[in-house]
């Protein structure tokens, strides 16, 4: 039979080895993401730009440099899409954001660990835990939605908690 202590000891286990890692690899994936796609926006639009204001009147007509100055915007603006649909700056907030109260929470569950010392302490800091990684869990999917409907800066009431959609 498993005892609080044990199940308190899984659950910080479960915080520190999945909830955070979880939340500082979605945080840098959309960081990366959103600063890589940004760029290749900016490089195509200056690029485009670059041929069009370079190439002399003559060479216009060569299907190679036509076939840049159709492409590179068309592209360009399917960058610049893909990066608005998919919300990458925001939804690095956000899991920023779960990553620091993850922590928080890891923090919180090892100094109510240190100071338990009966199986009643260990049983309430577990359910206190659980529900707080809950609600973390909640907050997050809450930012996501959010986030998702193009609703910006919702800041969900954040005091611990696990995993968003």
């Amino acid at each position: 039979m498993t005892t609080h202590k044990e199940l308190l000891e899984q659950l910080i286990d479960r915080i520190r080895d999945e909830e955070v890692p979880f939340y500082r690899k979605g945080a840098s994936a959309n960081y990366v993401s959103w600063h890589l796609l940004v760029g290749i926006s900016i490089v195509i639009s200056a690029a485009s730009s670059l041929i069009a204001a370079l190439t002399p009147a003559d060479n216009l007509k060569d299907v190679w440099i036509r076939g840049l100055l159709i492409s590179l915007p068309i592209v360009g603006a399917t960058v610049t899409a893909f990066l608005r649909s998919f919300s990458f700056h925001e939804r690095e907030s956000n899991r920023e954001i779960g990553l620091i109260e993850a922590e928080r929470l890891l923090r919180r569950a090892e100094n109510m660990m240190a100071s338990a010392s009966t199986s009643e302490q260990y049983s309430d800091a577990y359910l206190k835990l659980s529900d707080l990684l809950a609600k973390l869990s909640h907050d997050q999917h809450a930012r996501d939605v959010a986030t998702r409907k193009g609703i910006q800066g919702v800041v969900p009431d954040q005091h611990g908690g696990g995993r968003g959609g």
